[in-house]
C-alpha cells in the first residue's frame, strides 16, 4: 500500500471533498467547505515528497519538475479513483530563500540560520516554545527571512475563499507585496499560481466541491456496468449507459413508444 492511501481512505470515511497534503502542516480534509485536521502531526517535506513521488509515473514526475505543477488521476483498486493536483508549495520557495541567505552571509549572521530549517518551514502554531524563541531570534537577525515567512503564512488564506472574485483580490494583493522584496523564488511561485489560476478558481465554486464519498459511489456503479457487459468498445454507448443508470425509474403509466 502506498503511503498516501490511508490518508485518502480516511478522507472517504469522513465524506470530505478534498485532502490537503502540505509540508509543514498536518493533513487536512475539507468537509462542507471547512478544513478539518486528520491528525495533529505536521508533515515534513521528506514525507510529502516521498508519498507523492510514489504515486507519480516517470512522465508525470518530469512534467512536475518542469512546470512546478501537475494534474493526474490515481486509483486505489477496489476503493476509488482520485484526481490529484500537485503544486510546489511556498515551503519550497522559503527553503530556497533560506539557503540563499545562508550562503550569502557569514560568521554570526549565518549562525542564526544554521539548524533552523524545520523551525522555519513549520507553522508557528506547531512549534514548541523553544522553537518559537529560535524563530523570533532568527527574524530579528534576518529581515528578509522574516518577510518571506510572513508571506508564506499569509498565503494559506487563499484556500479559505468561497468566491473567485475575493480569492483573486487576495492573490493580487499578496503578489503586489512581493515588489521590492528581492524574493525571486516567491515571484516564480506567484507566476506558477497565475498560470494555473483557472483550476484554483474552479476550486472556489461550491458546485465543484463534490464529496469523495459521492464520487466513490459513482465510480462503483460505473465499474458494475462495465463488469456486467465485460467491457464496452464504444465509448459513446458507455456514456449513454452511465446516464441511463442514474435516471429515475419510469412509472407504470409511462409510455414506451415515441412521443
Amino acid at each position: 500500500m502506498n503511503k498516501i492511501d490511508q490518508f485518502l481512505k480516511d478522507a472517504l470515511v469522513k465524506n470530505s471533498s478534498d485532502l490537503h497534503f502540505i509540508s509543514g502542516e498536518p493533513p487536512r480534509v475539507r468537509i462542507h467547505g471547512s478544513l478539518t485536521r486528520l491528525n495533529d502531526q505536521p508533515l515534513t517535506i521528506e514525507v510529502v515528497r516521498e508519498a507523492l513521488y510514489e504515486i507519480m509515473s516517470g512522465t508525470v514526475q518530469r512534467d512536475f519538475e518542469q512546470n512546478d505543477a501537475v494534474d493526474f488521476a490515481y486509483d486505489i483498486p477496489g476503493i476509488s479513483r482520485f484526481r490529484v493536483n500537485i503544486m510546489r508549495h511556498l515551503n519550497d520557495a522559503l527553503d530556497m530563500v533560506r539557503r540563499h541567505e545562508y550562503h550569502r552571509l557569514a560568521g554570526r549572521d549565518r549562525s542564526f540560520i544554521k539548524g533552523q530549517r524545520y523551525t522555519l518551514l513549520s507553522h508557528q502554531e506547531n512549534l514548541t516554545l523553544e522553537g518559537r524563541r529560535a524563530l523570533r531570534k532568527l527574524f530579528k537577525a534576518n529581515k528578509r527571512l522574516n518577510v518571506a515567512y510572513l508571506l508564506k503564512e499569509s498565503f494559506g488564506q487563499l484556500w479559505d475563499y468561497e468566491t473567485e472574485g475575493w480569492a483573486r483580490r487576495f492573490f493580487d494583493r499578496w503578489r503586489e507585496a512581493l515588489r521590492w522584496q528581492r524574493l525571486e523564488p516567491y515571484v516564480k511561485f506567484a507566476d506558477m499560481i497565475d498560470r494555473h489560476w483557472d483550476g484554483i478558481a474552479s476550486y472556489c465554486h461550491p458546485e465543484n466541491k463534490f464529496s469523495l464519498g459521492l464520487v466513490e459511489g459513482l465510480n462503483t456503479k460505473i465499474r458494475v456496468l462495465q463488469r456486467r457487459a465485460y467491457g464496452y468498445r464504444d465509448e459513446d454507448y458507455l456514456k449513454l449507459k452511465i446516464v441511463a443508470a442514474f435516471l429515475p425509474p419510469l412509472g407504470r403509466g409511462a409510455s414506451n413508444g415515441p412521443l
